[in-house]
């Protein structure tokens, strides 16, 4: 039983992209040969279908054989030209990494650790080296954007660009973002970038009328761990977006953009000593803001809640 770490670099990509991997070998008559190898996840590509390669002026774009993409290089370069016209803070890469998923089920086998991808369109894959007790990235060891085609298919260009320009936020501040931020805020300045405004859903969901789903996706406090949204799934997952897109636009409302970015880059700051989560958030939100992160809940709700009763059929 080999325990092995399998990667594999594309040319003009900057970076490896590398896995884990258990293989079983067996001794024959020939010698060594690899007999299986375990794990569900993490899987490249080409172990789930036959790939090809189409290369656009940003994109290098790994996509099934056998699936019809049309719209895909419109999507991903149009993004990218609104990313570059939006961008507040971080750095573009020349060219990126695309791969598409022709399923969920294939989306889910090539990710590690991401729960509810049969309701994300995209997914910004980076892996990063992080150092010091803020975790604060030193390196980006790779990139890659991860289409899920069916959800993404059903989208309008307007959909798809923002979908685009939302994971080109997380991939341009990759090497900005603490491995302390917690998920509202990391969420919640891609929605923001993207124009992805969902004040409405969020008030909605705040109400109930949008279906029960658990207390923790419908607060800053339940919403503090960095992989909190990951960790929710099906309405939970849609109710933490709405409430992190509400979040994100009240802030810069509120506050200024200026503010928000700076309440996005404390948690880089090792002087910021509370534990990961709801303390560490509260401490950053008291520092950049000056108020207390319960004052901030309360505010942002009753925002939400107002406008909803202004203009019910807002975004």
């Amino acid at each position: 039983t080999l325990k092995v770490r399998a990667g594999y670099g594309i040319s003009g990509i900057r970076g490896r992209f590398e896995a884990e991997r258990t293989l079983r070998a067996r001794r024959t008559a020939r010698g060594w040969r690899i007999a299986s190898s375990a794990g569900r996840r993490a899987r490249p590509p080409w172990e789930l279908a036959r790939y090809g390669a189409v290369r656009t002026r940003h994109f290098t774009i790994l996509a099934p054989a056998a699936l019809a993409t049309d719209g895909l290089e419109e999507a991903l370069e149009g993004g990218y030209a609104r990313m570059r016209d939006v961008l507040v803070d971080g750095v573009l890469r020349r060219r990126y990494l695309v791969v598409v998923a022709g399923t969920a089920a294939d989306a889910r086998r090539m990710t590690t650790g991401i729960r509810g991808v049969a309701t994300l369109a995209a997914i910004s894959d980076s892996a990063v080296r992080e150092e010091g007790p803020a975790d604060r990235v030193v390196s980006v060891a790779s990139q890659r954007l991860l289409v899920v085609w069916p959800p993404f298919a059903t989208l309008d260009a307007d959909g798809r660009a923002r979908v685009v320009t939302h994971e080109l936020t997380h991939a341009a501040l990759a090497g900005r973002t603490s491995g302390r931020t917690p998920g509202w805020l990391l969420e919640g300045v891609a929605l923001y970038v993207s124009g992805d405004r969902r004040v409405g859903a969020a008030a909605r969901f705040v109400a109930g009328d949008a279906g029960r789903v658990s207390r923790r996706a419908l607060t800053l406090t339940g919403l503090s761990e960095p992989g909190a949204i990951g960790q929710l799934g099906g309405e939970g997952q849609s109710a933490a977006y709405a409430y992190s897109s509400a979040a994100a636009f009240y802030l810069a409302e509120r506050y200024g953009r200026k503010r928000f970015l700076r309440l996005y880059s404390a948690f880089n700051d090792p002087a910021l000593t509370e534990p990961e989560g709801p303390e560490l958030t509260a401490a950053a939100v008291r520092r950049t803001l000056g108020i207390p992160l319960l004052e901030l809940e309360r505010d942002l709700r009753r925002w939400i809640v107002t406008r909803a009763v202004v203009d019910p059929f807002a975004p």
